[in-house]
Parts: structure tokens; C-alpha cells; sequence
């Protein structure tokens, strides 16, 4: 739902799109549209509400978030199921443990920073 919505926002081209127009867009309810906003602003959006005139999104957080990388992606498998942590370990072992809990194929780990990573 967020990378829907984040898609309709960057459509904006800088200009609003009301929560009406997303609501009929997505179909759900203006409530649930503002969550999501929300939602995204915890995330690091910078997203500017104007009554009577919508949403739009005026800053990008600097991460590679679940958002960021799917809102990207034109794929079948390979990143339709993202995890975004920080910190972690390393991504391998973030990605073997996710799988031993039922990650399907074509799952991603992303973060910021690996302690023991074993890759570069």
C-alpha cells in the first residue's frame, strides 16, 4: 500500500493530490490514507498536508528503506518482499533467519550498516 501510494505522489510531479483522489485511487478510506501518511512520515518522508488542496511529498529519507526499493523495482520475484533494518549483524544472517521463519523466494535484506558482514 505504501509504495502505491508513494507511486501516486511522485505522479504529483510536485503538485497535490487530495485524500479524496487518493482514497477513490487506491480504494480505501481517507482514515486509512492518512495512516499511511503518517506511516511514511515515521519513515523519514517529508510529506506537506494543505487543506483543501492534498498531499505531496517534499523530502526523501536518506535509507534504503522498503519503500525506496520496491518503488523501483520491475520485477517478478527478486524484491517483492523487502526487510529494512538499520544495523544488523550482517544481512546474510538476517536473510537465513528470515528464511527459516518462511521468507519466500526473491526476499530482500537491506540496511545501513553491517557490524560482521562478510561481504563488501
Amino acid at each position: 500500500m505504501k509504495t502505491k501510494l508513494l507511486e501516486l505522489l511522485e505522479d504529483a510531479n510536485r503538485t497535490y493530490r487530495s485524500g479524496q483522489e487518493i482514497s477513490d485511487h487506491l480504494n480505501v478510506s481517507r482514515t486509512a490514507v492518512w495512516k499511511h501518511i503518517e506511516s511514511l512520515r515515521q519513515e523519514g518522508y517529508g510529506i506537506e498536508a494543505v487543506p483543501r488542496r492534498g498531499y505531496r511529498i517534499v523530502s526523501r529519507p536518506n535509507t534504503l528503506n522498503e519503500s525506496e526499493v520496491r518503488k523501483g523495482l520491475n520485477t517478478k520475484h527478486i524484491g517483492q518482499y523487502v526487510r529494512y533494518e538499520p544495523v544488523v549483524s550482517s544481512t546474510q544472517d538476517v536473510m537465513k533467519e528470515w528464511y527459516k521463519q518462511g521468507a519466500v523466494h526473491g526476499a530482500v535484506v537491506t540496511t545501513e550498516e553491517q557490524t560482521s558482514g562478510r561481504g563488501e
